[in-house]
């Protein structure tokens, strides 16, 4: 086995998520569930438990760091599965600990092409998956505002062609 940047990295990761997976606990037994163990949950565990809260982590896959994951198997040697894409530099301690340790980064295109069916969508199109966003995140800030605790799927209204798309990317 060799000793890489990549491997002590994923190594430490899972070190120090470690006790924040070794048990088992039910909800009522926590302050707060953070629900995924990549980066942003480990890091939101951390913060919680350093202002003194109890924190369990639940993670759906059988291993944590989310998108931070070297493939081995598919190539016959190391390739990044994620932690390739960082945005939000303002806020993402990431960038700067990419740039600081020698990683290539590069400035993402801008551009984007919004598809219907297999052709991008024509400017009416664009308004009206547009109007559907907003309608349901009005809709979801408006029942918070109200003090509702309820799935976002119990407010949003329906959007008619757009509703699929728009609960997809809303989560609703």
């Amino acid at each position: 086995m060799s000793i890489s940047r990549r491997s002590i990295l994923s190594s430490g990761a899972a070190l120090l998520a470690t006790p924040l997976l070794a048990t088992r606990a039910r909800a009522a037994d926590v302050d707060v569930i953070v629900i995924g163990a990549g980066a942003a949950g480990i890091s939101a565990a951390r913060e919680l438990m350093a202002r003194g809260l109890s924190v369990r982590v639940v993670e759906a896959d059988a291993r944590i760091g989310g998108r931070v994951f070297s493939e081995t198997t598919t190539f016959g040697v190391p390739y990044d599965i994620g932690a390739h894409w960082l945005h939000n530099r303002e806020a993402n301690p990431f960038v700067d600990y990419g740039l600081e340790n020698g990683f290539d980064l590069y400035a993402a295109p801008h551009e984007e092409v919004f598809y219907v069916g297999d052709r991008p969508a024509d400017a009416s199109e664009l308004t009206a998956f547009s109007d559907a966003m907003d309608d349901a995140y009005g809709a979801i800030l408006a029942a918070g505002r109200r003090g509702q605790d309820v799935a976002a799927a119990d407010v949003v209204p329906d959007l008619g062609a757009w509703g699929l798309t728009v609960d997809l990317l809303t989560g609703a």
